[in-house]
């Protein structure tokens, strides 16, 4: 029950298929970007962002350590082929690299585990991220974001995702929060699904 990445990625498998594109906001240990590619397949694209080269390293080493193919891809490059394009920028700046639509964008916010706890996401390039995700995802394609509050500045960032979700035009948009509510440092759950 208190598994919110699991969640995230059910719901975005439901509409996840070999061959579509999708976005991790936040490569981290690459967890997530696994998940995407696994659903992809070798005719997916995968975009990875992380501002953190050792989640890059991170993500790229579990990537391959699963058979999966993926290189680094700069500002303005165009993307050849398909596999999971590692991006080492910040997330508010999936617009200058993505510019195909996507089926499924993910985003577990916070701080990279077993790294530095002074480097973590932040309400101001979150909010960015999630602006100009909005506009790749297909019609029919979902956004997922974990958000953690128990560490400075979550809670904040947390509460301006929730207003961000909860102000998306419901003719455009299903949107939905999910925590656990006796639990007051547990990680919750924002989707969305473009309508």
């Amino acid at each position: 029950m208190d598994r919110m990445v699991g969640l995230a990625h059910k719901f975005l498998g439901e509409v996840l298929s070999f061959g579509d594109r999708a976005v991790d906001l936040t490569a981290g240990g690459g967890r997530d970007a696994l998940f995407l590619a696994g659903r992809t397949g070798s005719a997916g694209r995968v975009y990875a962002f992380d501002i953190q080269q050792d989640a890059l390293r991170r993500t790229e080493a579990l990537l391959r350590e699963h058979g999966l193919i993926c290189c680094y891809l700069g500002c303005g490059e165009i993307p050849r082929g398909n596999g999971v394009f590692l991006v080492n920028d910040g997330h508010q700046r999936v617009g200058s690299y993505v510019r195909e639509p996507v089926q499924a964008v993910i985003a577990n916010l916070g701080y990279l585990p077993q790294g530095d706890k002074r480097l973590a996401t932040c309400s101001e390039t979150t909010l960015q991220a999630l602006q100009d995700a909005l506009p790749l995802l297909s019609a029919g394609g979902r956004l997922a974001v974990i958000a953690y509050v128990g560490h400075p500045g979550g809670r904040q960032e947390a509460d301006r995702i929730t207003d961000f979700f909860g102000g998306l035009p419901p003719a455009r948009w299903k949107t939905m929060q999910t925590r656990m509510l006796n639990r007051e440092q547990a990680p919750l759950l924002l989707m969305a699904e473009k309508l």
